[in-house]
């Protein structure tokens, strides 16, 4: 028996020969080798102000991967894993707290990115903290008037039908007013957005929605309304980008501090209400889609023009 040890590591994805001589003759010529580089992954959770969260669950259902982010807020797959446990490369849906299994925050959904070998980064995962003194209001398919936010946002969904993540068309529902810093998920559009709702849980919605917004207070002040451009966009999360983009047109009430939605609104998901603002240049485009005049497509494709 002939036993041998290397005087150091050996390097991922090679192919070792080892030949065992004596007196001059080779008696054993043989080959293994290396397992590949390992494929990683890692990622960090913190809430909207950036402060790690310990112990939040992030999962991959695609890969039957559940990690949960250490003191740190870090999270990370594949590490320490077997020669034989691979990530396949490819784009997943990762969900961060979701099912909110912590009740202190709402839950987001972005894509992960697999590349074959490599120490792949997520990025940060910011959840929003939740206003307790918010209660969970029932909300259901066909309602004309859901007030949630304290009654700051309210839905028209008397023409819609709801698809909770239990499969139920009604179920309870929280929303509250938050900074662009806090929505969790990034615009697809170049328009300045200053603030959204954000829904919990994530509901889907087919139908029309109308969606009617008291306007925040700056300062304890609506001064700035009348500053503000007659029209603004709808920004809501598309289910296939994750990413907020147009899905409709408000109106500026400034007499009430309001603003309305007017014209088609192409809401997949409710989990982010967002308000954009847009050039002064861009208020006819608004105002023709507001009167059925442009369809969602054309409008997009205007604002994104050079």
């Amino acid at each position: 028996m002939v036993a041998f040890y290397p005087t150091r590591d050996y390097a991922y994805g090679a192919q070792i020969s080892v030949d065992v001589r004596y007196d001059g003759a080779t008696l054993v010529h043989s080959q293994f080798n290396t397992r590949p580089l390992p494929t990683l992954a890692q990622g960090f959770v913190s809430d909207s102000a950036s402060v790690p969260l310990a112990g939040i669950q992030v999962e991959v259902p695609a890969l039957g991967l559940t990690m949960t982010s250490n003191d740190d807020g870090n999270f990370d797959a594949g590490f320490g894993w077997p020669a034989n446990r691979v990530m396949p490369p490819g784009t997943y849906r990762l969900y961060v707290n979701r099912h909110r299994a912590n009740p202190k925050y709402g839950s987001v959904e972005h894509f992960l990115h697999i590349r074959d070998g490599e120490l792949n980064s997520f990025g940060t995962a910011r959840l929003p903290i939740l206003d307790r003194t918010e209660p969970f209001r029932l909300v259901q398919s066909g309602d004309a008037a859901a007030l949630l936010a304290k009654g700051d946002l309210t839905l028209d969904l008397s023409g819609a039908s709801l698809t909770f993540p239990d499969a139920q068309d009604a179920g309870g529902v929280h929303a509250q007013l938050m900074s662009r810093s806090e929505l969790g998920y990034r615009a697809r559009v170049a328009t300045p957005v200053d603030w959204g709702f954000v829904v919990t849980p994530s509901i889907g919605v087919s139908g029309p929605v109308g969606i009617d917004i008291r306007l925040p207070a700056f300062n304890e002040s609506h001064a700035y309304v009348e500053q503000m451009a007659d029209y603004g966009l709808l920004l809501a999360v598309d289910p296939a980008s994750l990413q907020l983009v147009v899905a409709g047109v408000f109106e500026v009430d400034k007499v009430n501090n309001r603003i309305r939605t007017v014209g088609l609104v192409h809401v997949q998901r409710l989990d982010v209400i967002a308000f954009g603002r847009t050039r002064q240049a861009h208020q006819p485009l608004l105002q023709s889609y507001a009167q059925g005049e442009l369809d969602i497509t054309a409008l997009i494709a205007a604002l994104e023009a050079p």
